[in-house]
């Protein structure tokens, strides 16, 4: 609704499959912004980084976090060491290594993975709800994966946002609200 010359290209970008640079653009666009607003961008490729934060600082944003997430995403694996970096503006802040054990999470799988009898493809709602559901028991602290993806993904961002002196206390910080369901309340 805010930009429907990109929206026409959906049927390109579904044609395509992969990750295009459509999909960062779209992230980019930004139709809300605050007095502060950060960019929080996955990527796979090493070369990433600075091009990104080219495109954050063009786009008007004042930092940017770039994580080599899994598949391109913003969450890094739960099960091995993960790649930050922080920028503001054009400058690199820092290149931060990320283990999820020293940050207390200790996962076999990298990342959730969807129940085989669960079509992805094509039922969406089920797949809705089915997210809908894991995310609901993680803000009321029910642990397991999803639960560690919030407390990974959150660190990073209090930590990029300085809401944090380190990742260790940004992922207590994470944990504490978690477990009291003050996050689930607040939706």
């Amino acid at each position: 609704s805010y930009c429907s010359g990109l929206h026409d290209l959906v049927p390109l970008r579904e044609r395509l499959i992969k990750r295009t640079v459509i999909n960062t653009v779209e992230t980019l666009i930004g139709p809300l912004r605050g007095k502060t607003t950060h960019s929080i961008l996955g990527y796979v490729h090493k070369p990433y980084p600075p091009i990104y934060a080219h495109l954050v600082d063009a786009s008007g944003m004042d930092s940017a976090l770039l994580v080599r997430g899994v598949e391109g995403g913003v969450i890094p694996s739960l099960r091995q060491n993960g790649l930050m970096v922080s920028y503001q503006g054009l400058i690199e802040q820092d290149r931060v290594d990320i283990n999820p054990k020293s940050l207390g999470i200790e996962q076999e799988l990298r990342a959730i993975s969807f129940p085989d009898k669960l079509d992805v493809h094509s039922d969406i709602k089920a797949l809705a709800d089915y997210t809908v559901k894991l995310g609901k028991s993680a803000l009321s602290g029910d642990k397991g994966l999803f639960y560690d993806g919030l407390v990974l993904a959150a660190s990073l961002i209090l930590w990029h946002t300085k809401k944090a002196d380190s990742l260790v206390g940004a992922a207590e910080m994470t944990r504490t609200v978690l477990d009291s369901g003050k996050a689930l309340n607040r939706l």
